[in-house]
C-alpha cells in the first residue's frame, strides 16, 4: 500500500512494472447490496438529494411555526441555503465528489433563536415530507437519526436581535458570547 493510503495510487516513492487493475465503479456499486450502498446512493444521487431539500425547504417556509425564518431571505440567499443544505447532505450521506463549502453547524444557527419548538416542527415537516415523497420507513428513520446528530448545534441560544435588546450597550461587533450568551441563555419576554 502506498503512502497515500490507497492500494492503486501512482504516488508510491518507488517505480514498479506491476499496473493496477481496472476498476468499473459503476459495476462495483451495482454488486453492493442496497444495505451496503451508502444513504446518497440510496436515495439516488445528487439531484434526488437536491429535489428533496428544496422540498424540505418550502415545507419549512410554508409552516407558520417555522417560515418566519425565511421572512427577509432574498431569492439569491434561499438558493445559496439549498446548494449548502445539498452539498452538507450529500457529503454527509457519503458522496465522495460533493464539497460542502459553509459554515458549521453551530455558526450557522447561533443568533438564530431556534427553540425546542422549531426544533420539534422541523421534525414533523420532515417525517410528513418523507412520507409525501414515500420515502421507506428505514430511509424516513435513518434521515430523522441524521438530523438528530445536529439538534444541539441547531438550538444553541437566544437571537442576535434578542440579545443587542437585552443589552443596550452591546457592541455588535463582538460575538454574543463576550456578554456572557449561550444556548442556555434565556431572556424575559417583552
Amino acid at each position: 500500500m502506498s503512502a497515500t493510503g490507497c492500494p492503486f495510487s501512482s504516488h508510491s516513492a518507488e517505480k514498479t512494472d506491476v499496473k493496477a487493475p481496472s476498476v468499473n465503479v459503476t459495476e462495483q456499486q451495482e454488486s453492493l447490496t442496497e444495505e451496503q450502498k451508502c444513504l446518497y446512493d440510496r436515495l439516488g444521487g445528487y439531484d434526488v438529494v437536491s429535489e428533496f431539500a428544496g422540498f424540505l425547504l418550502k415545507r419549512c417556509i410554508e409552516s407558520p411555526e417555522l417560515g418566519h425564518f425565511w421572512n427577509t431571505m432574498s431569492e439569491d440567499s434561499f438558493h445559496h441555503e439549498l446548494s449548502n443544505f445539498t452539498d452538507f447532505c450529500s457529503v454527509k450521506w457519503g458522496c465522495t465528489s460533493a464539497m460542502y463549502k459553509g459554515r458549521d453547524m453551530h455558526t450557522t444557527h447561533r443568533g438564530m433563536g431556534i427553540t425546542e419548538e422549531h426544533w420539534q416542527g422541523l421534525l414533523r415537516i420532515t417525517y410528513d415530507a418523507c412520507a409525501e415523497k414515500n420515502l421507506s420507513p428505514e430511509l424516513t428513520q435513518e434521515f430523522i437519526d441524521f438530523l438528530e446528530k445536529y439538534k444541539s448545534a441547531v438550538i444553541c441560544g437566544p437571537s442576535f436581535k434578542d440579545c443587542v435588546l437585552n443589552n443596550p450597550d452591546m457592541d455588535v461587533r463582538k460575538k454574543m458570547s463576550a456578554y456572557g450568551v449561550n444556548k442556555h441563555t434565556v431572556f424575559p419576554k417583552n
